[in-house]
């Protein structure tokens, strides 16, 4: 008997996504623990609104590990999917 596998969801890509480009862009490595915690920051309204994309998506800054990040939201799925790279000109 062959086992089925397991899909990828896009929540978990998403996570994925979030996780290296926090690598990527500012060399922090995050945990799934601490990934959920960020999440959970910004449904409680601790990170400072930034702006509406869409109906789904919301950017947000949040500060992670003692640096300030520029984040985008998903609303439909509830996690975070994307960091912004730093920039010298924008104010956070």
């Amino acid at each position: 008997m062959s086992r089925r596998r397991r899909s990828v969801t896009k929540a978990f890509c998403q996570r994925e996504h979030f996780c290296g480009r926090l690598w990527q862009r500012y060399g922090i490595r995050i945990d799934r623990r601490t990934y959920e915690y960020l999440c959970v920051l910004v449904r409680a309204g601790e990170a400072r609104f930034v702006e509406r994309q869409s109906n789904r998506v919301t950017v947000y800054d949040l500060t992670v590990l003692g640096k300030t990040v520029r984040v985008v939201y998903d609303s439909v799925r509830h996690c975070l999917v994307t960091v912004f790279p730093p920039s010298e000109g924008r104010e956070l």
